[in-house]
């Protein structure tokens, strides 16, 4: 089971965030599915969910700010400190640890630091050491609709759902074009390739999209989009009916070349 977390989804009106987690679910479900792999996709609320999957590309999906692996419990503190128990198991003697807890239902006897205390009670007494500040070992207790308790999270891409903002199109050429193309996913545009795209580069793009990345002819580019995203602020006549995005505009050369090794180029 995957914990997922949306970051930027937190600051929109409800009617909005409603929308981007919608179109988040259905891009994780359509990602899975381009993938060959069945999922199970539970909005717990408006920006968490639960993914229930043999196999993880969550590292892929655009909006997700983190994702865990968790282990669902009982709503007792019986089942919470046997799953304590349990990840603990394998510990260092006399290692440190830390546990933080959440709790977002507020129907549950124990509050936040009660049940960290007494959790943190139980590993105490079998010879672990606490220490708040810098632990080699943490336990993250989340009281929900259910207990979910996990020992890391994994970072996302962050960002916004792929599709919610919008389309745009490129001649991806180079690439100062996929990281251009990247960066604007990134922002939740739907992505086009027009004619003259390196394939290589189109397929690499793809590896974040929920679905094949599509061609566009030209002509039928004003139609569908009103925006032409380079690598380079240099566009041809041609091309200069579109509005041009640029957004390696305002980077320093270092910051692009960072985003070339993030990106495995």
């Amino acid at each position: 089971m995957q914990l997922v977390k949306c970051g930027e989804l937190y600051l929109k009106s409800n009617y909005v965030r409603h929308q981007f987690t919608e179109r988040l679910r259905t891009n994780i479900v359509d990602y899975y599915k381009k993938c060959g792999c069945d999922v199970k996709v539970r909005k717990i609320n408006s920006s968490v969910f639960l993914i229930d999957s043999e196999k993880n590309f969550l590292k892929f999906i655009f909006g997700i700010e983190k994702h865990s692996n968790v282990t669902v419990c009982e709503k007792n503190i019986s089942s919470i400190k046997n799953c304590a128990e349990k990840l603990a198991k394998n510990w260092k003697k006399k290692t440190t640890f830390a546990v933080f807890t959440k709790r977002t239902d507020k129907n549950f006897k124990m509050n936040s630091p009660e049940v960290s205390k007494y959790i943190g009670s139980v590993l105490y007494k079998k010879g672990y050491k606490v220490d708040l500040k810098n632990p080699k070992n943490k336990i993250y207790i989340e009281i929900r609709d259910a207990v979910y308790v996990y020992t890391k999270f994994e970072k996302g891409l962050g960002g916004l759902p792929y599709g919610v903002s919008g389309n745009a199109c490129s001649k991806i050429n180079s690439i100062e074009d996929v990281i251009a193309c990247y960066l604007m996913m990134k922002r939740g545009m739907r992505l086009f390739y027009l004619q003259g795209s390196k394939k290589t580069h189109v397929k690499y793009l793809e590896k974040f999209c929920p679905q094949e990345i599509k061609k566009m002819i030209y002509r039928n580019a004003k139609r569908k989009t009103l925006f032409l995203v380079s690598g380079s602020p240099k566009i041809s006549k041609k091309e200069g009916d579109l509005i041009l995005v640029y957004p390696l505009v305002g980077m320093k050369k270092k910051e692009i070349s960072n985003l070339k090794r993030k990106l495995y180029f």
